[in-house]
């Protein structure tokens, strides 16, 4: 027998760097089908407009209730299955019916534009519950318990795999025992122009307090920042702001060189970068960060229940997704600030705590670590082989 198909859906989006591993184990094994259309310029374009605070703000308290985006691009962007694949990996989308598929979902909200009100919870069950769902793969344990705490998952729940996203380790020798510290902030690898969304104003509020007990301290900062941004930043003295696109090597060396990340909403691949790097990090108890970095092993978290509400309140936390995210433009309370500074330098002043959550965190990608990159390989080849029979 021949090797089995697997076509990525769609098959024309280009996906986050994050899948770059899993594509990587799939092309060994399967014959793949994945033709991404990248449009670097669309993607500049689209980060510049959601970076303007009020036109996210009307869009998401206004329009979306009249118009989706979300729908209009998919309608017109969205190809037909030209070919007859043994099986699709669906990216945060259903596939078109008759087609045996594995959903890979970031998020329940994933499959309506992010958009908590536009579930349709009827026909999402309907479609985890049909034959030719064979597995849902989730990224986390708090998208595993939205599932569970928002549908009726009785007739699919079995279905529901979680398995983490990792990135190969590179046994990198780093230096534990610098006596001068360098904070790190990036905003986002892959969109620069996120820095509020990041929780820039709170680092840099924090930074602030920080400067008055360690002044040689200093911050990088990989991010594109307003005029206004950048002037607070001058005033502040011992900042390094990176606007440029970094190559893979020179990010690998800013990673390096930095000895805590100072971030409060931090992406999944930033995480994953931390525990490659082993950085210590600071950020929010917020979704799946608790996951990623244990409070008090891989690094402190920052109550963050005044933007975002309580973290058990899962429908609360999808349902807000975005204006809560835009609270972030806005001056955070003092006591979270001073909650941010206060972690921040117990890691600063304590060289040995900091030591032992940069090798518990690097620990987390090696091979026996939550997130290695041979146990994902092993999880996920194990459920497209049960799904291809």
């Amino acid at each position: 027998m021949g090797r089995k198909t697997i076509m990525v859906y769609p098959t024309n989006v280009k996906l986050h760097s994050l899948y770059n591993p899993t594509l990587k184990i799939l092309c060994k094994k399967y014959n793949l089908v994945y033709n991404p259309i990248e449009s670097r310029e669309d993607k500049l374009l689209s980060s510049k407009i959601r970076k303007v605070y009020i036109l996210r703000y009307l869009y998401h308290r206004f329009v979306r209730n009249f118009i989706s985006f979300y729908k209009i691009k998919k309608y017109f962007s969205t190809p037909p299955i030209a070919e007859n694949p043994d099986l699709i990996l669906a990216i945060n989308d259903f596939p078109p019916e008759d087609y045996d598929y594995i959903l890979d979902l970031e998020k329940l909200t994933a499959l309506s534009g992010y958009d908590y009100d536009s579930l349709d919870r009827n026909y999402i069950e309907k479609r985890f519950a049909d034959r030719h769902c064979k597995a849902i793969i989730v990224w986390s344990d708090f998208v595993y318990n939205s599932l569970l705490k928002i549908l009726d998952c009785s007739n699919f729940k079995d279905k529901i795999k979680v398995v983490p996203f990792t990135i190969k380790s590179g046994h990198i020798k780093k230096n534990l025992n610098k006596k001068q510290i360098r904070l790190l902030f990036v905003s986002s690898i892959n969109n620069p122009y996120d820095f509020e969304l990041k929780g820039g104003i709170i680092l840099l509020d924090a930074f602030s307090q920080l400067l008055k007990k360690h002044p040689n301290l200093k911050l990088f900062i990989r991010a594109k920042l307003s005029d206004s941004i950048k002037k607070k930043c001058n005033l502040l003295g011992e900042i390094n702001l990176i606007e440029d696109f970094l190559q893979d090597k020179q990010m690998g060396e800013l990673f390096e060189n930095s000895d805590i990340l100072l971030e409060p909403l931090p992406g999944i691949n930033l995480l994953l970068d931390c525990m490659e790097y082993s950085l210590p990090v600071v950020a929010f108890n917020y979704e799946f960060i608790p996951e990623m970095v244990e409070d008090s092993r891989g690094g402190f978290l920052v109550d963050c229940k005044s933007i975002f509400g309580d973290e058990k309140n899962i429908p609360h936390y999808l349902k807000n997704h975005y204006l809560n995210y835009l609270k972030l433009y806005k001056k955070s309370p003092e006591n979270m600030i001073d909650e941010f500074a206060l972690k921040t330098n117990l890691l600063i002043e304590n060289p040995t705590l900091r030591k032992k959550m940069a090798i518990h965190l690097n620990s987390l990608v090696q091979d026996n670590g939550k997130y290695s990159l041979k146990k994902r390989e092993k999880k996920l080849l194990g459920i497209i082989d049960k799904a291809l029979q």
